[in-house]
């Protein structure tokens, strides 16, 4: 997931509008269980920052990103 995360401002084609949050999240889940709970709170605040706006469809990723945990 970091290296997808790690694109951030680079051009990418197809999905890209879902790509990147969906990346922060599931790297932040990751971080999560390792215990780095610093890099899952910048991961989960990218996501919660990305999609603030977002569908009704993609607000789960919101609100577990804005509480840090599932």
């Amino acid at each position: 997931f970091q290296r997808v995360v790690d694109l951030k401002g680079t051009v990418l084609l197809d999905d890209a509008p879902i790509l990147l949050p969906l990346a922060n999240y599931h790297a932040a889940e990751c971080n999560e269980r390792l215990g780095n709970s610093n890099a899952a709170k910048a991961c989960y605040a990218e996501v919660a920052k990305l999609w603030a706006g977002a569908d009704s469809s993609l607000q789960h990723f919101v609100r577990v990103s804005v509480n840090g945990s599932k």
